[in-house]
């Protein structure tokens, strides 16, 4: 079952006496009733506070935490009402058995709110929790727009999608700009889509107005956000864009990568190449893997594994297998070899035995002999290698 996370939102107010401040003892605790997290199956939450402090060393403070089952992110406020104040908990330095966030206020502080010697304090929470997608995705209002004539049409190759321009203008910038200007496409009310599959449009305007997934997988899912992201959709993105980070796995890490390598996902894209550096030898099994592009995998392995020059890079694959990577990095030196690069390639190229290379490097020494050899760069490779790259400079290779 395919899932995605939501943020949800609940309060709880629970009133304070000030005598507790001063009759309750270090480490007595009082616990608002467990809340329902909703929209969840049935995990709970609720709020603990110590009126005088939970250790020794917090004497004098009230302090407020948070415990919420399952979640895998959370934002606590706690507010004094009618004082204007609305503190934000910080996050439990070693958070266990369900206790994340935390808030401590000194009694000196605290004592100024109170009316009648008593407060009352709410505390705000949204919760980030993993549900079911189709249980998440709601019905929305153009589910219902049908007795309205389409007059416009989404083409991509043979297949045509009748949709509503309006509708488009409303959910897309981009197609909204385009409307308002004398462009081909407004004046014949066409649009010809042709980077992107008929089943993957339609699916994204099928959500887009309403209509749920029909069997959805991760997959589907990127390929429905890279429609979004070309057409910045944010009716699309904000409910879906966490899936892939959700739901990555060694069977779909390919199509996630690759949607967030073409996409510009920076955050998305750390994340893959943390889950890669943990499951490499499994990932470059994978058939489709070979087929990403070249310099994805560049950015990947430099990611995953700090490499800092494209020689790293080199050395890993050598080191890993992947010679689809070596391949075309080695492609860019026998095509384009510089002065700045020259060493470092050479000292490369005779590690690990590349006789192309080596007689590249061979050729640039002998047009650039005096260049070269002025550098301190030069001779600070080993002795061998210099030796054997000037003999093949003066050889007929």
């Amino acid at each position: 079952m395919i899932m995605t996370t939501i943020t949800v939102k609940d309060c709880v107010t629970f009133k304070v006496l000030k005598s507790d401040l001063t009759e309750k003892k270090v480490e007595e605790y009082m616990e608002t009733p467990e809340r329902c997290i909703p929209c969840s199956d049935n995990l709970m939450w609720l709020i603990r506070y110590y009126p005088t402090g939970r250790r020794l060393d917090s004497i004098k403070t009230f302090c407020v935490y948070l415990k919420a089952q399952q979640i895998t992110d959370a934002k606590m406020r706690v507010g004094v009402d009618g004082s204007g104040t609305n503190l934000r908990a910080s996050e439990l330095p070693n958070p266990s058995g369900g206790w994340i966030q935390y808030i401590s206020v000194r009694h000196e502080h605290l004592k100024q709110w109170f009316k009648n010697d008593k407060l009352t304090i709410t505390c705000r929470v949204e919760l980030d929790i993993t549900v079911p997608l189709t249980m998440h995705v709601k019905p929305h209002i153009f589910e219902s727009c049908e007795h309205v004539p389409t007059d416009f049409e989404l083409v991509v190759g043979s297949n045509r999608l009748p949709v509503h321009k309006s509708f488009l203008s409303m959910i897309s910038p981009v197609f909204h700009a385009m409307f308002l200007h004398e462009t081909a496409e407004n004046r014949s009310e066409v649009v010809e889509i042709t980077d992107i599959d008929f089943g993957t449009v339609k699916a994204a305007i099928d959500f887009c107005y309403g209509r749920r997934f029909q069997n959805p997988t991760v997959e589907s899912v990127v390929d429905v956000l890279r429609f979004a992201d070309k057409y910045n959709i944010k009716t699309i993105t904000n409910p879906l864009e966490k899936i892939p980070l959700t739901s990555m796995s060694i069977d779909n890490f390919c199509a996630i990568v690759h949607y967030a390598y073409d996409c510009s996902k920076e955050a998305l894209f750390t994340e893959c190449s943390n889950f890669y550096k943990r499951h490499e030898n499994d990932i470059k099994k994978v058939e489709k893997f070979g087929k990403l592009p070249p310099q994805l995998i560049t950015e990947l392995l430099k990611g995953a594994f700090n490499l800092n020059t494209n020689f790293d890079v080199l050395r890993h694959a050598h080191k890993t297998g992947l010679m689809f990577v070596v391949t075309y990095l080695e492609q860019s030196l026998l095509d384009s070899l510089t002065l700045e690069g020259f060493c470092s390639t050479v000292k490369y190229a005779w590690e690990y035995s590349r006789n192309d290379l080596k007689n590249v490097c061979a050729k640039f020494l002998n047009k650039h002999r005096l260049e070269i050899t002025t550098k301190n760069e030069f001779f600070d490779l080993p002795g061998e290698i210099v030796l054997a790259v000037s003999k093949l400079s003066l050889t007929d290779y």
